[in-house]
């Protein structure tokens, strides 16, 4: 319990933080929270201020309120607090702040 709660602490993201990443034309894009590139190369960022992005297994970009985290087979969880944390421990579980979110993608 100590190691989780000493995870969070260290790994709690930061206030104010935002993520800035450049397109493939060289253009800057900036998120009020994380940004991650689509596997047909589009960014997407988060819109809530620490929000997490991370694509998943199918190349698709998700954002939550909070950070997502993979476990050891893929699948991604989003905490549903705004700026929560969201860990992966030792045996590949994702524990989240709060409520989480299992995401889900479609295939068209």
């Amino acid at each position: 319990m100590m190691k989780l709660l000493l995870m969070l602490v260290l790994l709690w993201p930061v206030a104010g933080l935002a993520d800035c990443v450049k397109d493939s034309h060289g253009e800057v894009y900036c998120g009020a929270g994380y940004c991650a590139r689509a596997q047909d190369g589009t960014l997407w960022c988060s819109r809530f201020k620490a929000g997490g992005a991370q694509v998943t297994r199918e190349g698709v970009v998700v954002c939550g309120k909070g950070q997502c985290a993979k476990t050891f087979s893929g699948d991604l969880y989003c905490s549903s607090v705004d700026g929560g944390a969201a860990l992966k421990d030792c045996d590949g579980r994702v524990r989240c702040q709060g409520p989480f979110r299992a995401v889900r993608t479609r295939h068209p």
